[in-house]
């Protein structure tokens, strides 16, 4: 694999629908361009920003040493009295180790997340 994570399912942007004071959540498969997954030791790891929304456990995974691209579920919960509805950004950020010589690679993708008014 080059590292480089040019094929993420679902597809970055994808809205996280989350129901107030309820959980949601979304699996993440990241592979190359020609399909293979990405290096033993690469990072994934999730971060959220938005009122009342906090990330589930774990937050990060490392890809091990595999011949498939592995699926890996983040979730998401919101918390709160407000009935005003919140949008939110789930972030993945992707770090690929270096090779013998050169730097590791650093992708980040982003899922907005939406809570209803109630």
């Amino acid at each position: 694999s080059d590292g480089v994570p040019s094929r993420i399912s679902p597809v970055p942007g994808t809205t996280i629908d989350v129901p107030r004071n309820g959980t949601g959540s979304i699996s993440v498969r990241v592979a190359d361009l020609n399909n293979n997954p990405l290096p033993s030791g690469t990072t994934v790891s999730a971060a959220i920003t938005g009122t009342g929304l906090t990330l589930g456990q774990p937050r990060s995974f490392t890809i091990p040493c595999t011949t498939e691209p592995p699926v890996y579920g983040f979730s998401t919960s919101h918390s709160s009295t407000a009935t005003t509805g919140v949008t939110g950004l789930l972030t993945l950020t992707i770090e690929s180790p270096g090779g013998a010589g050169s730097s590791g690679i650093t992708s980040t993708v982003t899922y907005p997340v939406v809570v209803p008014a109630g």
